[in-house]
């Protein structure tokens, strides 16, 4: 299943939201099940996620009462997941270890990392702008996540350029981590994901079992994002200006 070298290291996805991460890692799910990798824990320093034991595989989405907050930070899950980190599978937000460089060179050092990424800067922009306003994120049917399929005329946001900087401040934060990953196994983009599942999964070394079978991608494109943002021209400008020429003021 995964050509190695007899050193096994686990897999780690890292990457932004909005990239196709979800859908890479379902598909990463499927394969990787019969593989010495045999535990999925999704984004397992999401806020959201909390240790019902002290197991790593407890992990559940929180419920409003009987909540404890100490299970549910990233530097107990760190913690628990050092004990036997090889048999974990799991994607990662920088934003979910709260920009913890310690909790992120430890990664480094433990897993084979593949980053998950999107070529067109303005479409993630954009991508990550609607799912901050509409709170939609993804959909999840019971095989597959899929990007959210939402009628964009029905919504009218006001955009505010310290959403697009602050936007820009992730990218920046991804992109030097990326540069300190000494394990990256490769590079995963939105846009080949979508078209060259096979050519992916050959640059990365990796064989799918014989019954393997690919649940359709659901991931759809918007053409037009703007349709639902009142002031889209200053929005263009600051998108050009400060994601995709770098600009600081």
């Amino acid at each position: 299943m995964i050509k190695t070298n007899g050193n096994f290291k686990p897999y780690l996805l890292y990457g932004m939201p909005r990239t196709g991460s979800s859908m890479v890692y379902e598909m990463f799910k499927e394969i990787l099940k019969s593989s010495s990798q045999n535990h999925f824990l999704y984004e397992y320093f999401d806020k959201d996620l909390i240790i019902e034991s002290k197991n790593p595989i407890s992990i559940k989405f929180k419920a409003e009462k009987d909540f404890d907050d100490l299970r549910s930070t990233y530097l107990e899950k760190s913690e628990l997941l050092k004990k036997d980190p090889k048999k974990y599978f799991l994607k990662l937000f920088h934003y979910q270890i709260n920009n913890n460089q310690e909790i992120f060179n430890w990664l480094n050092e433990t897993y084979q990392i593949i980053c998950i990424e999107r070529t067109n800067l303005e479409h993630l922009t954009l991508s990550l702008l609607l799912g901050l306003y509409t709170n939609i994120w993804c959909i999840k049917t019971p095989k597959l996540y899929v990007e959210y399929n939402i009628d964009l005329k029905f919504y009218d946001f006001e955009i505010k350029k310290t959403d697009i900087l602050n936007i820009r401040k992730s990218l920046d934060i991804y992109f030097e981590n990326k540069k300190l990953i000494k394990n990256l196994t490769g590079v995963i983009t939105y846009e080949e994901f979508v078209l060259k599942k096979e050519k992916i999964l050959d640059d990365l070394n990796i064989s799918k079992p014989n019954n393997f079978v690919y649940h359709p991608s659901f991931i759809k494109q918007h053409t037009d994002y703007y349709q639902c943002i009142r002031n889209k021209d200053q929005v263009k400008e600051w998108i050009q200006k400060y994601i995709i020429n770098k600009s600081i003021d």
